[in-house]
C-alpha cells in the first residue's frame, strides 16, 4: 500500500512539475503564492447564501483551487522525508480502514455536512506541503506577512457578525432558537476560527509595533468570546495569560513594573468584561448541560468502538453504530432526535475513521510539528520568522486541546495543516 501511494506521489509531482513550467511565465510564482495565500484566509467567510449546503462545500471548492495554486508556486522550502513518510502512513492506514467498511462510499466519500472522506484527507495533507512550500523557510517572509493581514481582514470581517449574532440578531438566517455560527455554520468552529486566527497573530501584536495585526488579534479575540465555546474560550484565555505573563516579565526586568502589571490585567479583564457583557456567552460559560451531554456521548462512543477500535468503523459510519449503543440516561437528557455524527473528541475521531493506526500516523505527526516548532524557535533570533512560528505552534496545540470537545471541519482544519507545514518546512 505504501510502495502505491509513493509511486501516485512521484507521478502526481511529475504532473505538478510540467504544469508550473507553463504556469510560471504567463502568471509568476509571487502572485500564485499571495493568491493561494488569499484563497486561504478567505475560506472561513465563503459561503453560499440561500443554498442547501451553504457552508462546507463552497470551502472545499475554495480550498481545492487554493491546493492547486500552491502546489504551482516554487518551494520556498519542502517537508522532509520523515514527515513525507508519516503522512503516507496515514492516507495508507486510512484507505485500509475504509475498504474494512460497511458502506464504501460513505468511507471514501464522506458525509454530510463535513465530507471528510478520502478526498478532504488528501486536501489537509496536500496542504500541509502548501504550508510549506509557500510559508516555510526565511525567504517566505512577504507570503507571512501577506497570511498575518489577511487573517486581520478575516477577523475583522467576521467579529461584527459574531457580535450581531451573539446579541440575538441573524444577519445570515437562521432560526432564533439555534447558536449561529456565522459564516462557518456552527458556533464552534467559530470559536475555532477566531482562537486560531487570535493564537496565530498575539505574538506579532506583542512583541513588533504592526498595529494591524493588534487590531486582527483583538478582533479574533472577540469572535471567539462571542461564539459562547467555552472550551475555545478558555484556551485563548490560558494561553494569553502565558503570552501577555512572559511580555510582562521582559518589562519587568527591563524596568517597567507598571506597564508589565497593566499587561496582564489588561488582558484579564478585557477577557472578563467581553465574557460577561453578552448575556448568552456569560450563560454558556454556568451551563452544564452540554457537560453532561458530551460524557454521556463519549460514554456510548466507547463502548460503540470497543469491538472495533483495530480497524475503525470507517468515515460517516459513526452516525449508524451509535443508535444501539444510546443508554436511556443519553436519551432522557441529551435526545435522539439527531444522532452525533463524531464522538465529539478528536481522539475518539480518528478511532472511529481510521482505528488505532490512524490514530497512532496521526499523533506521529502532531509530535513531529511539536518537535521541530520547538527547535527552530528555540534556535531562531528574534524575527518575523520567529514570531510566526511561536504563533503557528501555540494555534495548533490550542487547537489540538479544543478538539478534545469538538471536531474537525474544513473551515477551521485547513489553516491549522497549512500552519503545520509552514513550521516542518526544511529550506
Amino acid at each position: 500500500m505504501l510502495f502505491l501511494i509513493r509511486r501516485a506521489c512521484r507521478s502526481w509531482g511529475k504532473i505538478v512539475q510540467s504544469l508550473r513550467r507553463i504556469w510560471e511565465p504567463t502568471f509568476g510564482s509571487p502572485r500564485m503564492a499571495l493568491l493561494s495565500v488569499t484563497l486561504l484566509v478567505a475560506t472561513p467567510l465563503i459561503m453560499l447564501p440561500g443554498g442547501l449546503y451553504r457552508f462546507v462545500l463552497p470551502k472545499l471548492a475554495i480550498l481545492l483551487l487554493a491546493l492547486f495554486l500552491g502546489l504551482l508556486t516554487p518551494a520556498t522550502s519542502r517537508l522532509g522525508r520523515p514527515t513525507v513518510l508519516i503522512l503516507a502512513a496515514l492516507v495508507g492506514t486510512y484507505v485500509i480502514a475504509a475498504l474494512s467498511s460497511e458502506d464504501l462510499l460513505a468511507a471514501f466519500v464522506g458525509r454530510w455536512p463535513r465530507y471528510e472522506g478520502l478526498p478532504v484527507l488528501l486536501l489537509y495533507v496536500g496542504l500541509l506541503a502548501v504550508g510549506a512550500r509557500v510559508l516555510g523557510g526565511s525567504s517566505a517572509a512577504k507570503s507571512r506577512q501577506y497570511l498575518v493581514h489577511g487573517l486581520c481582514f478575516s477577523m475583522l470581517i467576521l467579529a461584527p457578525i459574531a457580535v450581531a449574532e451573539a446579541a440575538g440578531l441573524r444577519p445570515l438566517g437562521g432560526a432564533d432558537d439555534t447558536r449561529p455560527g456565522a459564516t462557518l455554520g456552527n458556533a464552534t468552529d467559530l470559536g475555532l476560527a477566531g482562537l486560531v486566527a487570535c493564537l496565530l497573530l498575539l505574538p506579532t501584536a506583542l512583541w513588533s509595533k504592526n498595529k494591524l495585526a493588534q487590531i486582527g488579534a483583538a478582533a479574533a479575540g472577540v469572535v471567539t468570546v462571542t461564539s459562547g465555546s467555552r472550551a475555545c474560550i478558555l484556551i485563548v484565555v490560558i494561553c494569553g495569560i502565558l503570552l501577555f505573563g512572559f511580555k510582562a516579565f521582559q518589562l519587568f526586568k527591563s524596568g517597567r513594573p507598571v506597564h508589565a502589571i497593566a499587561a496582564v490585567a489588561g488582558f484579564m479583564g478585557v477577557a472578563a468584561v467581553l465574557s460577561w457583557s453578552i448575556p448568552s456567552v456569560a450563560e454558556r460559560l454556568f451551563s452544564m448541560e452540554t457537560v453532561t451531554g458530551r460524557v454521556y456521548l463519549w460514554e456510548a462512543s466507547l463502548q460503540t468502538l470497543s469491538s472495533n477500535a483495530f480497524l475503525g468503523l470507517g468515515a460517516g459510519q459513526f452516525v449508524d453504530a451509535l443508535p444501539s449503543h444510546l443508554s436511556d440516561a443519553f436519551a432522557k437528557n441529551v435526545g435522539t432526535d439527531f444522532p452525533a455524527d463524531s464522538p465529539h473528541m478528536v481522539l475518539l475521531q480518528l478511532v472511529s475513521a481510521g482505528g488505532l493506526f490512524f490514530l497512532l500516523s496521526v499523533a506521529a505527526a502532531v509530535c513531529t510539528v511539536i518537535v521541530i516548532g520547538f527547535r527552530r524557535i528555540r534556535t531562531a533570533p528574534l524575527n518575523e520568522h520567529k514570531l510566526f512560528l511561536i504563533g503557528a505552534l501555540v494555534a495548533i496545540c490550542g487547537y489540538g486541546f479544543a478538539l478534545m470537545t469538538h471536531f474537525t471541519s474544513p473551515g477551521t482544519t485547513a489553516l491549522v495543516c497549512v500552519l503545520a507545514g509552514a513550521i516542518l518546512g526544511n529550506a
